[in-house]
């Protein structure tokens, strides 16, 4: 999925997709949605990778993309009050903390 949109776009990566365009619901909800609530760990981290890869290298202003999924997700781990760290889900914090680390390095 997020390879082929990559290499779809890589001889058109200056001009990008319309931040509107359906592919980025569909990365989004695999970074942060429903979705990707039900894949594994084994599945999620390099579906989630690629994703982000992919919103990179084809969307027009990805860091505010990402900065909307890292806001949602960190209201998802922490609640709209900021929980305390003992009734956090680990592995929502992981996810969260892969994420904002992705989004961060580039």
């Amino acid at each position: 999925g997020a390879l082929v949109l990559e290499r779809a776009a890589a001889g058109d990566a200056a001009s990008g997709l319309a931040a509107d365009h359906a592919a980025f619901g569909a990365l989004s909800a695999i970074i942060a949605g429903e979705p990707a609530a039900h894949l594994s760990d084994a599945a999620w981290y390099p579906a989630c990778e690629q994703s982000l890869a992919a919103v990179y290298a084809l969307h027009q202003s990805p860091e505010t993309l990402i900065a909307g999924l890292i806001t949602t997700m960190a209201a998802d781990v922490f609640g709209e009050d900021g929980a305390s760290l003992a009734s956090v889900s680990t592995r929502a914090l992981a996810r969260f903390l892969f994420v904002l680390a992705h989004g961060g390095l580039r």
